[in-house]
């Protein structure tokens, strides 16, 4: 059984899989002329499809792009007669992305929850069913039990966005102690809004206790991949600790900080920013600072 986590299809099984087809990175590619007719052999038909599709997108080949896509949808109704799940879910995945389709969040709804009471479904239904409930309205009156029930099935069944989503649900409806648990498990799977949520809670001691250096661990951690809200946070606090000299902020926090703006791999490198941190961290005592200050000063630094 196959499972389509997202439609760009990176996972390692299938690129063996596609591989095996014949494919390639560089251009669309022909079919077999004798096509096998069972259920897997037509998903892998319809991954061809739909990359073929992407690269005719990339190549501004609009009418390429939309046969291929076609025939991949195509392939996926067949399926989906059958109560294929990785075909319904593909098929709940356009609907809810309006791809190659109408958006319909109904339509959606209704394929991720077909392919939910199938066996071998894919884990990722359960949250994708829960996203379409919680945010396009879908029986507004039993809202917030079906969503919580959905993240939390998913959530077991080990889905990382189910986990973030989960703890999101309760951190809107302040209830901190539960979010954070669902966080931390999604940050365990290398989520990085869960990495950015989850240090928020650190930074303002919701939930867990305060440690704002366990927060800038995270949002440090977020940035490298790519958290816009994380590396915004990183230029906040700095500003922050600079603007107040530095005051009531732990020399670990400081000298931290002071070492991202130093390296600049995930945010703008600013050696001044990490010199005036450094210092800072020097004042408070801080005992490994001055290693960080001799790579960051152009002359030996002197100790009065």
């Amino acid at each position: 059984m196959l499972f389509l986590y997202n439609t760009n299809y990176s996972s390692t099984q299938l690129q063996q899989r596609y591989k095996k087809q014949g494919a390639t990175d560089s251009k669309p590619q022909e079919r077999s002329k004798k096509p096998d007719t069972t259920a897997d052999h037509q998903l892998i038909e319809a991954m061809l499809h739909e990359k073929n599709a992407e690269l005719y997108g990339q190549n501004n080949m609009g009418s390429q792009q939309d046969k291929e896509s076609k025939a991949a949808i195509g392939i996926y109704r067949e399926l989906a007669k059958k109560n294929n799940p990785d075909a319904l879910y593909a098929l709940g995945l356009r609907y809810q992305d309006g791809k190659g389709v109408s958006k319909d969040p109904v339509k959606a709804a209704k394929y991720f929850e077909k392919a939910i009471a199938q066996k071998n479904h894919n884990p990722k239904a359960y949250y994708y069913l829960g996203f379409v409930h919680e945010h396009d309205c879908i029986e507004a009156g039993r809202q917030q039990r079906k969503v919580e029930d959905l993240y939390t099935q998913g959530a077991k069944l080990g889905d990382p966005n189910a986990m973030y989503q989960l703890g999101l649900f309760y951190e809107e409806r302040k209830k901190w102690d539960k979010a954070a648990p669902y966080y931390q498990d999604a940050v365990n799977l290398g989520n990085a809004d869960a990495m950015y949520r989850l240090g928020m809670l650190y930074e303002y001691g919701e939930g867990v206790t305060q440690d704002k250096l366990r927060a800038v661990s995270l949002y440090r951690e977020a940035a490298s991949l790519a958290n816009r809200g994380a590396i915004s946070k990183l230029r906040q606090m700095s500003d922050m600790i600079i603007q107040k000299n530095g005051d009531g902020i732990d020399s670990g926090v400081i000298r931290l900080l002071g070492e991202i703006f130093q390296q600049g791999a995930i945010v703008d490198k600013n050696e001044e920013k990490a010199r005036t941190l450094f210092d800072m961290a020097a004042d408070k005592g801080d005992p490994t600072v001055l290693n960080n200050q001799g790579d960051i000063y152009p002359s030996p630094l002197k100790i009065t």
